[in-house]
């Protein structure tokens, strides 16, 4: 049994024509290797794969840790985005909350210094009309009052006997 290894461009690899066992080399133009050479392995007509060198893992896991590592920070930063919206959100609605509670406690404030204001006003007018009425309740105004016109009878009397 002969070993036969074929070699050339890639354009020119057929995996129908090799057969069981033969290798096949690609000199220039393999679209699935970064520097367009590679080795394929006939298992049975049309068949093949594709074998690797050291360099080719190499190229291979510094792409695939790429690509792992890019999808991770895509998660990662994905999620974190998304819980920053949530917090923006949040935040956007406690601040809602805050304008509307600052509204209505200025209202609050303006009813409450309304409401003493007017409360003063009424306990003005209740002090006014206190005074008004000291007197009346022990009678001295009622006594003083007495005495006055007893002494207005009494010149009116003079006055009248006078005459």
């Amino acid at each position: 049994m002969a070993i036969t290894m074929r070699h050339g461009p890639y354009n020119k690899f057929d995996p129908q024509k090799l057969r069981t066992g033969e290798i096949a080399v690609v000199t220039e133009g393999d679209p699935h290797a970064s520097d367009g050479r590679a080795v394929y392995v006939c298992f049975s007509p049309g068949d093949v794969k594709r074998m690797a060198t050291y360099e080719d893992m190499v190229e291979n896991v510094d792409a695939s840790c790429k690509e792992v590592i890019d999808r991770h920070i895509d998660e990662k930063t994905g999620a974190a985005l998304e819980a920053c919206k949530e917090a923006a959100k949040a935040a956007q609605d406690v601040a809602k909350g805050t304008i509307l509670a600052k509204s209505d406690a200025e209202l609050a404030t303006a009813d409450a210094q309304n409401a003493a204001g007017a409360a003063n006003e009424a306990a003005e007018k209740a002090l006014e009309a206190v005074k008004k009425c000291e007197g009346l309740m022990d009678n001295t105004r009622v006594t003083a009052l007495e005495e006055k016109m007893e002494k207005v009878l009494e010149l009116l009397k003079n006055v009248v006997s006078t005459e």
